[in-house]
């Protein structure tokens, strides 16, 4: 409190010698001042403060010196052992440094001994190494019948090309002159033997790819090589193609076959031939090489154009009658594997429009897959309609099924058809399929709106109101047999349910189903025209039952009373000028 004060800022103001913390404190003055201010009983409280402060400061002063004083011993000790350290290494570096110096110059004294022999040496090693260049010259010739014995034509072809430069240029020397001419024969024994190769139909793609890798090193003409490659390359394609269209077993062998044989052997081509003729003339200099490039390009794009064409046409025959299956997982799954292996085909040569061609493909069998559905859903419908027609005509009076029942069997069984077909289809648009995920954009939003809700669910729905009308309109043609009031009664009430809630229920569960946004906010079917035309069907439908003789009259309304279908009081029935002759009576002959 009293020492060690910093007083930087003092010179600026002005010294106060009173500042009991100051640096210029003058204790004389303060206690004057102290007398002449204070009285005796504040003097006495100033010197018992003073006394009380001493004491604080002493005690804090003795426990610092208590709590440092092992450090302070430990501090000296480390000084003096530093003293002593450095003058041992001041000692050790001088030593040190003389051995450095004698190192030195024993070096310089071994350089100077050693520089004609260094040279020496390094002349025999050079001569050395040319002595090794001339034995493998003239050993060049073996090796190359040694390599083409054991039929190791790559290690022939490396030889070769590491010589070549070397005799063309001494050509001119006659033991050079004899090596050249030997070599030269052999090279053409091996350009030969390479050729047979590359037109052995046996031989595999990869073989193949390595001979004319070999021959365009050996600097065969590369338009003709080209060709050549490719001419092979597509007629062992189109065989492997034949092989699969032959294919007699089921569609998951077929795309099996198709996907390791034809489809990997038109990537390995694809690949190959950029590597040899394509990216290899792309990266040299030469204009004229530049130009064989994009003719090469353009035959491979045209020959693969031409393969895919056909094995498109037979894949789309194959998983056309595959989508005529219930069953959606298994399609699906082959559907995406040859996808997925188009596309990485396609990644090879995008030029060829590969990727059109497969997702054409997907987006049909799909279509067509979907519309199978949607058939096996109109059919069901008829079929459960022709039930409860059977059930209302071969029933006895006795025992005549619930109108009501038959109505609710009927919404039912279409419900549970909706259902199960759109989980069914539902498969298209899982995470793991390739096509719906990262694909064409608009695939997802044409699959959900055009092909489920509108061309199934919405389909289906136009299709029971259009069942509906077609026996309204049977009831008003005497030439043909009329359809029992009941059952128009029976498709009035389902029409009527259908406007009340059938239609929102199915569309919407449909619509959570194949989810769509747009801006962020969900996407939903319209139903407006359905609704009103489902009440508008109603309506006729009720019009029709009512349009008979008194009987029959009286019970329509005694069934619809004791089958509590008291729902149609709030239906305000058309008033249709209609002649009784013209519509004739349902169950007797008036």
């Amino acid at each position: 409190m009293y020492y060690g004060v910093d007083d930087t800022e003092q010179g600026k103001k002005e010294v106060d010698m009173l500042d009991i913390n100051s640096t210029h404190f003058k204790a004389d003055q303060y206690l004057d001042q102290l007398y002449k201010t204070c009285d005796l009983q504040r003097l006495k409280t100033e010197k018992d403060k003073t006394k009380s402060e001493i004491r604080e400061l002493d005690s804090d002063m003795q426990r610092l010196v208590y709590e440092n004083y092992s450090k302070f011993i430990k501090a000296t000790d480390m000084i003096r052992e530093m003293k002593s350290d450095f003058h041992r290494m001041e000692e050790e570096m001088g030593l040190l440094s003389g051995k450095m110096q004698e190192i030195m110059s024993a070096s310089a004294s071994i350089n100077s001994a050693l520089a004609n022999r260094r040279q020496q040496i390094a002349k025999l090693s050079g001569v050395h190494h040319l002595l090794k260049k001339l034995q493998f010259l003239f050993e060049l010739p073996a090796r190359l019948k040694k390599c083409i014995e054991m039929k190791a034509y790559s290690q022939a072809v490396r030889y070769y090309s590491k010589a070549c430069g070397v005799l063309e240029m001494y050509q001119h020397m006659p033991s050079f002159q004899g090596i050249q001419k030997d070599c030269t024969e052999i090279i053409s024994e091996l350009r030969i033997i390479l050729k047979d190769l590359l037109n052995d139909p046996k031989a595999s793609a990869r073989t193949v790819a390595e001979t004319v890798d070999l021959l365009l090193q050996l600097k065969e003409p590369e338009q003709e090589l080209y060709e050549q490659y490719l001419s092979n390359a597509t007629r062992r394609l189109q065989e492997d193609l034949a092989s699969v269209a032959a294919c007699e077993m089921d569609v998951a062998e077929y795309v099996r076959l198709a996907h390791s044989s034809f489809l990997s052997n038109l990537q390995l081509l694809i690949g190959s031939f950029s590597d040899l003729f394509i990216k290899q003339a792309q990266s040299s200099l030469a204009p004229v090489v530049g130009s064989n490039s994009q003719v090469a390009a353009q035959s491979l794009n045209d020959s693969v154009q031409e393969l895919l064409r056909s094995f498109m046409d037979d894949a789309r025959s194959r998983l056309e009658r595959e989508a005529s299956s219930p069953e959606t997982a298994p399609l699906i799954k082959l559907l995406d594997k040859i996808y997925c292996k188009l596309e990485a085909v396609d990644s090879l040569l995008p030029s060829a429009g590969i990727n059109r061609q497969s997702r054409m493909l997907v987006n049909h069998i799909v279509r067509l897959h979907v519309e199978y559905h949607s058939e096996q859903l109109r059919k069901g419908f008829e079929d459960s309609l022709l039930s409860v027609r059977q059930s209302l005509v071969t029933a006895k009076a006795s025992s005549m099924p619930s109108t009501s029942d038959l109505c609710s069997s009927l919404y039912s069984s279409l419900k549970s058809s909706v259902d199960k077909a759109t989980s069914q289809v539902k498969e298209v648009i899982k995470p793991d399929v390739n096509f719906s995920q990262r694909s064409f954009a608009d695939f997802r939003e044409e699959f959900c709106m055009r092909y489920v809700r509108q061309g199934m669910v919405v389909t289906l729905l136009d299709f029971v109101l259009d069942t509906a009308s077609s026996y309204t309109e049977a009831s008003y043609d005497r030439s043909v047999p009329h359809p029992p009031p009941s059952l128009v009664l029976i498709l009035s009430k389902l029409s009527h349910d259908l406007s009340n809630l059938g239609i929102t229920q199915l569309v919407t569960i449909t619509d959570e189903r194949f989810p769509l946004t747009e801006f962020g906010h969900p996407i939903k079917t319209d139903t407006s025209s359905l609704l009103s035309r489902a009440r508008r069907t109603a309506q006729v439908c009720l019009f029709v039952c009512a349009c008979v003789c008194l009987t029959c009259i009286v019970i329509f309304v005694h069934n619809i009373v004791m089958a509590n279908l008291n729902v149609y009081s709030c239906i305000c029935l058309p008033i249709v000028p209609v002649s009784h002759t013209h519509i004739g009576c349902y169950c007797c002959s008036c």
